[in-house]
């Protein structure tokens, strides 16, 4: 029974890994959206949401000894938050990814890191919870102030998309062709109409399998397609197989098709960053030229485990290690072994 149940929670938390890696996917795609705006022109610019955001370090939990070891050189880092937000009707919503993208001109580096949403932080505030919870209790203000005083950071500003406006997504970039199986239909078409009926809209449902022309809206109750003999795990194959043909089909968009996708895209964008501070990015970006981007996730399996505390799964962590790990990565470039 104990073996049994072990087993079962290692295949809950590789499932919600790869959950997590999906959703990581379209935030990173239209982060690269923002920065890659200045290929286009400075006027573009003005179809991302922009946001008034507070600059007093106290309320975004900079603190003073984390300051002090931020040296000349390493001012030129910029470390921004990408908070992929599953937000829907009457719901305050949840941070289902929360990454770091760094701009790093000092190693002439781009990297991405992700904290993982499951990490039992001290919430200002609320006390010890998930870390995804901190932007339901106070958006994007909270999580930085929250990622800032457990991770020792001096993050200021963030990058924001709702995962429901994947469906936007799809259909700024023309649609996808997918294969449909017929164990698939029943399920897809009850997704179809419930989107439907959440939008407002009447969407065509599916009425047969085979290869299918779908919008976005079709494409999202597909991702959704839960009961069939794969169950989640198939699931989170629908998702990667929608989120790679939403890859392949902005980069193999030919010169006069992209710019028309990038102004399609940029409004389902939200940043504190200013057009200025975008542009600043996207240049030095340019100037450390088409690298490979790293990634990093933490904490890092040796120093974390998975915990029931009051009935409720957490990630807990050992804070000192992790906090002198994450820095160092950021901002020395030097690699945790381990992952």
């Amino acid at each position: 029974m104990g073996e049994r149940m072990e087993r079962n929670k290692a295949q809950r938390i590789k499932r919600k890994r790869r959950q997590r890696k999906i959703l990581l996917g379209l935030i990173v795609f239209l982060f690269f959206v923002v920065v890659s705006t200045v290929v286009y022109g400075y006027l573009t610019l003005s179809k991302i949401k922009t946001k008034d955001f507070t600059e007093n370090k106290e309320e975004l939990g900079i603190q003073q000894e984390v300051e002090a070891k931020i040296t000349d050189d390493k001012k030129k880092i910029k470390n921004i938050v990408l908070l992929g937000i599953d937000q829907r009707e009457n719901d305050g919503g949840r941070s289902d990814a929360v990454v770091i993208a760094t701009v790093d001109p000092v190693h002439n580096k781009l990297k991405l890191t992700s904290l993982m949403r499951d990490s039992y932080v001290n919430i200002p505030g609320r006390g010890y919870d998930k870390l995804t919870h901190a932007y339901a209790f106070g958006k994007e203000q909270l999580s930085i102030k929250t990622i800032n005083q457990n991770f020792g950071l001096n993050i200021t500003d963030y990058v924001k998309v709702n995962f429901e406006e994947m469906e936007k997504v799809i259909d700024a970039v023309g649609g996808l062709d997918i294969e449909i199986r017929s164990d698939e239909l029943d399920n897809m078409n009850e997704h179809i109409r419930d989107l439907s009926k959440r939008a407002g809209v009447t969407a065509k449902e599916i009425s047969s399998p085979g290869m299918k022309h779908l919008n976005g809206l079709q494409a999202l109750a597909y991702t959704r397609i839960r009961y069939t003999n794969g169950g989640d795990a198939e699931r989170t194959e629908r998702h990667r197989k929608v989120l790679t043909m939403l890859f392949d089909k902005i980069t193999s968009a030919g010169p006069g098709k992209l710019p028309g996708m990038v102004n399609k895209l940029l409004p389902l964008v939200e940043t504190s960053l200013s057009s200025g501070e975008i542009l600043d990015l996207a240049s030095t970006s340019l100037t450390i030229g088409n690298k490979k981007v790293e990634q990093q996730r933490f904490p890092l399996d040796q120093f974390s485990k998975g915990d029931k505390i009051n009935g409720v799964y957490q990630l807990t962590f050992d804070e000192e290690p992790t906090r002198d790990q994450i820095f160092k990565y950021l901002f020395d470039d030097i690699k945790p072994s381990g992952k």
